[in-house]
């Protein structure tokens, strides 16, 4: 009984009224709706001064002011607090588009700012009346309203072009075909980019992430598998497990090819193919990866340095363990390479990768304490994964990964340097968050699912 109750309460979402053409869309349904979201971001906002709700709520609105955080201040300005609103940004433009319950009350507070602005310009498109200001012979910002409701706009260049737009949006329904993944997305929120629905929902603790994603290319992750790793503990800086669909494996060949050739120079193109295409062949699609730590120091400007300053550990289980292990075997003593009892190690000047099949895991790693780590945490028996592929990020190691990166490194490194500029503006929350759990999964029409957890300490 629940599904269909659900299905309803979702599908009753306000669609957005917004141009095809934005490139970022912000849809909130029920204004009244966002204060558990807005007081994450208060106690988030006391670490980072970035996700600080003055930073960026009274941005709402492209003439007036209004603090869509504070009920008071949507009611002062006559915006209907329980209907939907929904923020468009084209380029430097921006169009918001509401409903009103007292009308005479938002256009006074309207009409007062345009005044400042230049001289009034009024026209009508499509039932709508518009209202704007001038500046240099062109309308720079303006509303367009019909009924109760109302779409403001500010524009340096297309005025008049985008509140015509707007008439056109108020005139005609939105379009159900183009918002078809919101109804499926849970949220108070919503973030609508080409590829990507993306809802948010929070309380004081918890910001709470889910969405879908289409056009894209992704692998794609099959729930409900039966795999080695599914009862393998999350630990490290960063954990996935993930049962990998048929198609996706094969996709495999094009990247493993890339990384061996960063680690093996030296190594013969063609052999190296023919070995990742004798091991993806027996895969099972079930797969693991654990990043144990993080090491920020020095330069980081070569591939082979970036690819030894996150000490890892892949697992993969294989069905045909004598035909891989067979592989391995072959490849053991060329290139430089030294036979190991499970398969073989690379060295090279960064740093050692050993590559091995153990059972029927295979296992790639550029650490030993990260593979160690990674069969300690292995549960005795399989299980089944519940979603297609399953992450945590442990942002508090993260945090203090970030924290080994110097002034001097910064200075010498401009990758290094963006890090800094990360680690001081949310280094301290991170260290107040707990890890961030989600997942990802496939969904039958093509769409990929996903869901992200972050919770902030006590």
């Amino acid at each position: 009984m629940l599904a269909p109750l659900l299905a309803s309460l979702l599908g009753a979402i306000a669609l957005p009224r917004a141009p095809a053409e934005a490139n970022l869309i912000i849809h909130i349904p029920r204004l009244d709706q966002l204060p558990g979201l807005v007081a994450f971001f208060d106690a988030a906002g006391k670490r980072s001064a970035l996700l600080r709700p003055s930073s960026w709520r009274s941005e709402f609105h492209p003439i007036i002011e209004v603090d869509i955080a504070r009920a008071e201040s949507i009611v002062r300005s006559g915006i209907d607090p329980t209907a939907s609103a929904t923020l468009s940004f084209l380029g430097s433009d921006r169009l918001t588009c509401t409903s009103v319950a007292d009308v005479k009350s938002f256009e006074t507070r309207v009409s007062q700012k345009l005044s400042s602005l230049g001289a009034g310009w009024t026209a009508r498109a499509n039932g709508a009346t518009l209202h704007g200001a001038t500046s240099g012979g062109r309308v720079t910002a303006g509303y367009a309203i019909r009924g109760r409701g109302v779409c403001a706009v500010s524009s340096a260049a297309n005025g008049e072009a985008l509140l015509k737009e707007a008439a056109r949006l108020l005139e005609a329904a939105p379009d159900g075909k183009r918002w078809a993944a919101l109804p499926s997305v849970p949220g108070s929120l919503y973030l609508v980019l080409r590829h990507f629905t993306i809802g948010l929902h929070g309380s004081r603790s918890r910001l709470s992430i889910a969405g879908r994603a289409t056009g894209i290319t992704f692998p794609r992750f099959e729930a409900g598998a039966s795999s080695p790793y599914a009862g393998l503990a999350s630990s490290g800086l960063l954990f996935v497990r993930a049962h990998l669909e048929r198609a996706s494996r094969a996709g495999l060949v094009s990247s493993l090819l890339s990384d061996g050739k960063l680690i093996c120079p030296q190594c013969d193109e063609r052999e190296l193919h023919q070995l990742i295409d004798d091991v993806v062949e027996g895969l099972t699609g079930n797969v693991a990866l654990r990043v144990e730590a993080a090491q920020l120091t020095g330069s980081l400007k070569a591939p082979l340095a970036r690819y030894f300053a996150f000490k890892h550990a892949y697992l993969a289980e294989v069905a045909k363990p004598d035909k891989v292990q067979r592989a391995l075997d072959r490849a053991a003593g060329r290139w430089g390479t030294r036979k190991t009892a499970e398969g073989f190690a690379l060295s090279t000047e960064a740093g050692e990768v050993q590559i091995g099949l153990r059972g029927t895991q295979l296992y790639l790693a550029n650490q030993a304490a990260a593979l160690r780590q990674a069969w300690q945490a292995l549960a005795p028996q399989p299980g089944r994964l519940e979603h297609g592929a399953d992450l945590s990020v442990d942002v508090r190691q993260v945090s203090r990964a970030l924290s080994q990166i110097s002034l001097f490194d910064a200075i010498s490194s401009r990758e290094l340097a963006s890090l800094l500029a990360i680690s001081s503006e949310i280094g301290p929350l991170l260290d107040a968050s707990r890890p961030i759990k989600g997942w990802v999964e496939s969904a039958s029409d093509g769409t990929q699912r996903f869901a992200l957890t972050w919770t902030l300490l006590p």
